[in-house]
């Protein structure tokens, strides 16, 4: 009782008042917890963030930028995990992109070599009808002594001369008969279908039209003629200028274009050959 009594009278005033004395606490309050200051922000805490960013980014996303120690580690996950749908769907992307550079890079070839075949065969073609037409030209008025033929070529060129078709006579021997024969060649364009067209009469008896060209853009012909009397050619002209001059040569000009194959390849221009023949054999007249 004295005890308690001293307390109390310690906690009076000295009117008498009781005086309200507050303990300090016996557990304290860390100070790392009760200091609200602002602290600067520790570089290594965010580098160690950072890191675990990526580590996270990069399993998400299963990049093979790996480092040569981790591959085995890599493919033993990738292995066990299987590939992401992001995978897939890039690598069929890809996928698609090469497949398709490539089909496009086989067409455009072989539209290339469709068009280069064209080219090569309209050339041979219009070689091969302008070998055939000359060979013809150059036995224009041909006319054999032999005592034995009866065959005289009196219209070496039959009128009338034209631009765009030719007649012509020669005599022809016939081995396999032991015969004279008068042959008579005609060659002219037609227009629907456009065809150059050969047409052999022999002795007066006219034979089938043959087609020597497909898809023919230009057959001209110009003549060569002599004014000066001496035989010797001096100028070209076309054939309603000739009038009384006597035809020493012939010039051909002869364009075809290649026969359509692929509809979706590229128009080719016409093929075009040009060749002039002198007719050797004197008794030309017009």
């Amino acid at each position: 009782m004295r005890t308690q009594s001293a307390t109390i009278k310690g906690l009076r005033s000295q009117d008498g008042a009781l005086e309200p004395k507050f303990l300090k606490p016996t557990t304290e309050i860390p100070n790392q917890v009760r200091d609200d200051r602002k602290r600067e922000p520790n570089p290594v805490v965010m580098l160690n963030s950072f890191q675990h960013l990526v580590k996270i980014f990069s399993a998400f996303g299963r990049h093979t930028f790996h480092s040569r120690t981790r591959d085995r580690v890599f493919r033993s996950n990738l292995n066990k995990n299987g590939v992401s749908l992001i995978e897939l769907l890039v690598a069929l992307v890809i996928c698609g992109i090469v497949v398709a550079g490539s089909y496009r890079f086989f067409i455009t070839q072989n539209k290339a070599y469709t068009v280069q075949d064209q080219v090569i065969e309209a050339q041979q073609n219009v070689r091969l009808a302008m070998e055939i037409l000359m060979r013809d030209l150059r036995m224009a008025g041909y006319d054999d002594d032999s005592m034995n033929s009866t065959i005289t070529i009196i219209n070496p060129i039959v009128a009338p001369l034209r631009d765009d078709s030719i007649t012509f006579s020669y005599e022809y021997y016939d081995k396999t008969t032991s015969q004279y024969q008068k042959h008579t060649v005609a060659y002219w364009r037609e227009m629907n279908p456009p065809r150059l067209i050969r047409q052999l009469t022999i002795n007066e008896v006219a034979g089938s039209p043959d087609v020597l060209l497909e898809n023919v853009d230009d057959f001209e012909l110009t003549y060569g003629i002599s004014t000066n009397g001496n035989g010797d050619m001096t100028q070209w002209v076309p054939a309603e200028k000739v009038e009384k001059n006597k035809v020493i040569a012939v010039h051909v000009v002869l364009s075809a274009t290649p026969t359509p194959i692929n509809p979706d390849a590229r128009t080719v221009s016409p093929r075009t050959l040009a060749s002039a023949v002198t007719l050797r054999n004197l008794s030309m007249v017009r």
